[in-house]
């Protein structure tokens, strides 16, 4: 914590908590397993594998996305610093982290067997949904992407003055 003192531990903090609550759910898995009955006991073990991926999914998801939101901050500090503009590190640092939560809930749900399903449409299905929605919404899609440009292509900075002609044409 010596090397960030501005920044709050929070991440460290959260996955603590969570391998406190794997460790002990994996604990209490284990001794019920002497309640078992033996032909019971290869399901009981596979479920306390899928205990053990679903949370070793969610602590890697918790640090990339952590780890991704942390470059794009000092990113983003740099660039105001150097009185730059930090609006497409802004929009990129969303995407990226949203992209990081999408894949950390795919993986997760990869393991559920009847979910699995679920998980390789959302895969599959995600280019289709575009194109569906994209055509629903071609005004609204229109504006969004005009936004990207504007964040791409920068041709003003936020506090810049834009002035609209007075006269109708």
């Amino acid at each position: 914590m010596k090397r960030f003192p501005n920044e709050e531990p929070a991440t460290l903090n959260l996955i603590k908590r969570i391998l406190n609550t794997l460790w002990i759910v994996l604990g209490l898995a284990a001794l019920s397993l002497i309640f078992i009955p033996e032909d019971k006991y290869r399901i009981a073990v596979k479920n306390i594998e899928l205990i053990v991926y679903v949370g070793f999914v969610l602590v890697f998801t918790i640090i990339a996305a952590s780890s991704v939101e942390t470059l794009f901050s000092r990113s983003i500090r740099k660039t105001i610093a150097e009185e730059g503009d930090p609006t497409s590190y802004k929009f990129l640092r969303y995407l990226s982290v949203f992209g990081v939560y999408f894949l950390g809930a795919i993986l997760a749900t990869l393991a559920f067997p009847p979910l699995r399903g679920i998980a390789q449409t959302a895969l599959g299905g995600a280019g289709i949904l575009a194109v569906v929605i994209g055509v629903a919404s071609q005004e609204a899609l229109a504006n969004l992407i005009g936004g990207v440009f504007i964040i791409s292509f920068k041709p003003f900075r936020v506090g810049d003055t834009v002035k609209i002609t007075e006269s109708l044409a």
